[in-house]
C-alpha cells in the first residue's frame, strides 16, 4: 500500500464514472428524445451551444447548488432562451422523482417552476441532482453531454460512439474545472 492517497479523480474519457454518475442523476429513468442539440448536429452544436451556453449554466447551477443559491438557481434557468424540449425534459425527470424524499433546494426548485419563477431546463434539473447526489463536476458535464448526444441522434447509438464523436470536445470541460480547483486552493479554503 502507498503512502500517499490518491484523491478521487475522473478523466474527460472515463467511460464508467459517466454512466455511473448518469445512472444516478437520471434515478432509474430513459434519456429524453429531445433536448436542445438538433437532430445531426452535434458536432457543431457541442463546440457553439455547449460550450459557451450550457456547460457554463451546469457549472454555475452545480456551484450555486454547493453553496445552497436556491434563488440565484431559479433565476438563471429562468434566464435560458433554450428550446422548450429541454424544458420539458426537465420537468418530467423531476416529476417522475415526485414522492422522492428530495433535498430542500430540489423542492425548492419544483416550487419555482410551479410559481412560473423558473423553467426547469434539463441542465439545470441534472445539476441540483447531482449536487444531491455528490456528483463531481465533469461527470456531471459529460452526462449533460451524454443526453445531448443522444437526443440528437437519428436512431439508437452505441453509447461508445460518443466518446469518438465528442473527442474534440471532452478535454475541453476540464477547463471547466480549472476555477474550481483554485477556488481549492485559496487560503480560505485550505483552512477548512
Amino acid at each position: 500500500m502507498s503512502e500517499r492517497t490518491t484523491l478521487y479523480a475522473v478523466t474527460a474519457g472515463d467511460a464508467a464514472e459517466m454512466q455511473r454518475a448518469l445512472r444516478i442523476c437520471m434515478a432509474g429513468m430513459h434519456l429524453p428524445s429531445s433536448l436542445s442539440c438538433p437532430r445531426g448536429g452535434f458536432a457543431s452544436w457541442s463546440r457553439t451551444f455547449f460550450l459557451h451556453q450550457a456547460a457554463p449554466h451546469v457549472q454555475a447551477v452545480w456551484r450555486m447548488a454547493m453553496e445552497g443559491k436556491a434563488v440565484g438557481i431559479a433565476a438563471a434557468d429562468a434566464a435560458l432562451c433554450w428550446p422548450a424540449a429541454s424544458a420539458a425534459a426537465g420537468m418530467k425527470l423531476l416529476t417522475q422523482r415526485d414522492g422522492a424524499k428530495h433535498w430542500p433546494l430540489s423542492r425548492g426548485f419544483s416550487a419555482a417552476i410551479a410559481s412560473g419563477e423558473a423553467k426547469g431546463h434539463f441542465a439545470t434539473v441534472m445539476a441540483l441532482q447531482a449536487v444531491e447526489f455528490s456528483i463531481p463536476l465533469l461527470p456531471l458535464l459529460q452526462c449533460v453531454l451524454y443526453a445531448e448526444w443522444h437526443s440528437a441522434c437519428a436512431e439508437p447509438a452505441d453509447p461508445s460512439l460518443f466518446f469518438a464523436e465528442s473527442a474534440q470536445i471532452l478535454p475541453e470541460l476540464l477547463t471547466f474545472l480549472k476555477p474550481h480547483a483554485l477556488a481549492l486552493h485559496t487560503p480560505a479554503a485550505r483552512a477548512l
